[in-house]
């Protein structure tokens, strides 16, 4: 029998894929008129980040490919460093005891992989861990309008470590079969909108210090 929480899984970071972080910096930075935080190094994904809050615990991910690993051979999540232009290319969802999560919704037909711990080393010298699960239909060459799922632990979350400025509203997703989405957005309990859009979309409507703007 499939156990549903009474909690959504709610939105915990934005990934924004740049091919250059101090580029993507400045162009989230212009937009939000807020300041980033350098977020530190992915030594098995060749990738370095930085964070912007949107609340307490959520944030934007600017991620590129690490200037310091430029003998990376690996495959990059999300296409990350292969895209022309900076774009808005997934997010993630928060579970707690995500194990126990992928395995009852994969009863309700949404495959998520097991759980892979992951982890960065911040400017600071620190490990920061974590454990994250991913939709069986993830492609690099195209958004990701479904989220991967992801659970600190006992790692304080990164939208800690930012300067509070921006929130997020609403995420809005679209997507040439609404319907499929619409119907695995329920069973994974995600608090999104769906519609019918000619290519897969993620929309993401945040309040900052420039008024309210939409990110995509």
């Amino acid at each position: 029998m499939l156990e549903f929480s009474l909690m959504p899984s709610p939105t915990d970071h934005l990934v924004f894929a740049t091919r250059d972080l101090n580029e993507g910096i400045e162009q989230i930075e212009d937009l939000l008129s807020v300041s980033a935080v350098f977020g530190g190094r992915h030594p098995d994904m060749g990738t370095c980040n930085a964070h912007i809050a949107l609340g307490p615990s959520c944030y934007i991910e600017i991620i590129a490919p690490d200037p310091e690993r430029p003998d990376f051979q690996g495959l990059r999540p999300f296409g990350i460093g292969q895209h022309e232009t900076s774009r808005l290319v997934a997010w993630a969802a928060r579970r707690e005891d995500l194990r126990h999560f992928v395995h009852s919704v994969r009863v309700a037909g949404c495959h998520l992989s097991e759980p892979i711990s992951m982890s960065r080393i911040t400017p600071e010298g620190e490990t920061v861990s974590w454990e994250l699960s991913f939709q069986a239909e993830s492609h690099q060459d195209e958004v990701n309008v479904l989220p991967f799922f992801i659970d600190w632990g006992n790692t304080a979350h990164p939208a800690s470590r930012c300067k509070q400025g921006a929130t997020l509203l609403a995420l809005n997703l679209e997507h040439p079969e609404p319907e499929r989405v619409a119907n695995a957005a329920e069973v994974l309990e995600l608090d999104v909108k769906v519609g019918s859009g000619a290519l897969p979309k993620i929309s993401a409507h945040i309040s900052c210090p420039r008024g309210e703007v939409i990110f995509s």
